[in-house]
């Protein structure tokens, strides 16, 4: 990559721009700045994949109507500290925004809520649901069946996919414990980062379409990706399946081979959020300090040689995210040139590029 490949942009006029954009394609105006933040937030983080880049695949299918923009979701089954909630078809990020909440307020009277989703769609990042509970001081717990990238355990012929599943857990002075992972060996998304910018990636991520490891992106996204876990991935495969039964097949939603990824039919995605209020167990403020103590032994560990510090999960993406608030918020340049490509399309004008 050339030194100006990146481009450097003010994140809250990128915000401001992708909430006008998408109102531009139907969506109302609470809903298109949801959907704005849910894409700038991750790649303030440091996850490009499930960020901006996002953007414009999102744009064009709202543009098509699927999904479908009006969509209003309906919570269909509501007992004690569970429900489930009909889609219908809108955006993933209205669906798990109306289902985290209803989670958090379970959590409230329970101790615990559970609130799963059928009929929706992709909903950006893991992480960013998940961390809607931190706010109450709640552990939050978000999963997601996507389509299919993984074959199962021994076989050839992908049926589950990326299968992601994020934590969130509140800490005191530390920055919160944040955990967002595929269950494969990388999310899809990861891969097409790695096509866009040219460059190899890890032996050991992937196969290609004759079923043969491949350091090549492109032919990797004509195969499937492998399960977390390496030469003990049926651990992943595992864990991928959990995920998708309490995603999807708990949850009235399309399940393996019925998802598909550019359907123009609804793709009828399932979601599973949890929410646990930390008081019911003991004092939040305890648990925090636990919490704070458990980290700062981890990061006081001895480092191997060339390790400047250990991090624990969501800690670089905290300090990565507060650096680009501040110094603004590298794009790549396809990334870029697409946004100037939709914001001519729809007369909205891109103004937060950087000096």
């Amino acid at each position: 990559m050339h030194d100006d490949y990146f481009v450097t942009v003010d994140h809250k006029g990128l915000l401001d721009f992708l909430t006008e954009v998408y109102q531009r394609v139907g969506l109302s105006a609470g809903n298109a700045a949801l959907v704005a933040d849910s894409l700038v937030t991750p790649s303030l983080q440091g996850n490009p994949s499930h960020g901006v880049l996002l953007a414009y695949g999102y744009f064009r299918r709202l543009q098509a109507g699927n999904p479908d923009p009006k969509a209003v979701p309906e919570v269909i089954s509501d007992s004690g500290a569970t429900a489930v909630i009909d889609g219908k078809n809108a955006m993933g990020q209205m669906v798990s925004a109306l289902a985290m909440r209803l989670a958090i307020d379970k959590a409230r009277d329970y101790g615990v809520g559970i609130v799963g989703a059928r009929a929706t769609n992709h909903f950006g990042a893991t992480g960013y649901w998940s961390s809607m509970a931190l706010k109450s001081d709640m552990i939050g717990i978000a999963m997601t069946n996507t389509s299919p990238l993984m074959a199962p355990w021994g076989g050839t012929t992908p049926v589950l996919g990326s299968s992601p599943v994020s934590v969130a857990i509140p800490a005191g002075r530390e920055a919160p414990v944040l955990l967002d992972m595929a269950t494969t060996m990388v999310a899809g998304g990861k891969l097409r980062v790695a096509q866009m910018r040219g460059e190899k990636i890890p032996i050991g991520w992937a196969v290609g379409a004759d079923n043969q490891l491949t350091d090549d992106p492109a032919a990797a996204l004509k195969g499937h990706i492998l399960p977390l876990g390496g030469v003990c991935g049926y651990k992943g495969y595992g864990l991928a399946l959990v995920v998708d039964i309490l995603s999807a097949v708990l949850m009235g939603a399309g399940f393996g081979t019925a998802i598909k990824l550019d359907s123009k039919d609804p793709r009828n995605l399932g979601h599973y959020f949890q929410a646990i209020d930390v008081s019911r167990l003991m004092p939040v403020d305890e648990f925090k300090a636990r919490v704070d103590a458990l980290l700062q032994e981890l990061k006081s560990s001895e480092l191997e040689p060339g390790v400047e510090r250990v991090y624990y999960a969501g800690e670089m993406e905290a300090v990565f995210a507060e650096e680009q608030r501040r110094n603004g918020l590298r794009l790549d340049g396809p990334v870029y040139k697409d946004l100037e490509k939709i914001g001519a399309e729809v007369g909205v004008p891109v103004t937060f590029r950087r000096a």
